[in-house]
């Protein structure tokens, strides 16, 4: 098995980084179409950094970090689906959030379906917390109430500032 790296995504990476994230999200809790497209990529990566994870040359698996002194908030967190469960969303975790450490931030803000229990459970078992929620638009086939869980997880800082 390879070592799994992290690196900031380049710009000249958006073809990749966009068709990686559409086939990570594909499923029944898409919200309707892709998710990114080259603009939506072009807007994200003018408000943060997509860090990348990978497996040799291969892309494992990406986050987009929009790092705030505030709040930040993280997007679009995927892992390629036969390696999942392996730590590798875990790892671009703790590497976004030492991003968000970096410019101060004190929150970390995302938005997730509702009814992705595997998702949702990832995020609640990592410290996030529920703290809103929101008409969802998923695709899903099941007649039980979808909604967009907005979490958040307060970040701390590991040397007391002074």
């Amino acid at each position: 098995m390879d070592r799994v790296s992290l690196r900031i995504g380049e710009p000249s990476e958006a073809e990749r980084i966009v068709a990686f994230v559409n086939e990570a999200f594909r499923g029944p809790y898409a919200h309707g179409g892709d998710p990114i497209d080259d603009r939506r990529f072009e807007i994200l990566r003018g408000k943060g950094t997509f860090l990348l994870a990978e497996r040799g040359h291969v892309l494992a698996g990406c986050v987009h970090v929009e790092a705030n002194a505030s709040a930040s908030v993280l997007r679009h967190l995927a892992v390629k689906r036969e390696i999942r469960r392996c730590g590798i969303g875990s790892q671009l975790l703790l590497a976004a959030e030492a991003l968000c450490l970096a410019v101060r931030s004190s929150f970390i803000h995302i938005e997730v379906a509702s009814l992705n229990s595997e998702v949702v459970r990832f995020w609640r078992t990592r410290g996030f917390v529920d703290f809103d929620q929101l008409p969802c638009p998923c695709e899903s086939r099941s007649s039980l109430d979808c909604h967009l869980l907005k979490m958040a997880k307060q970040l701390r800082r590991s040397i007391p500032d002074f």
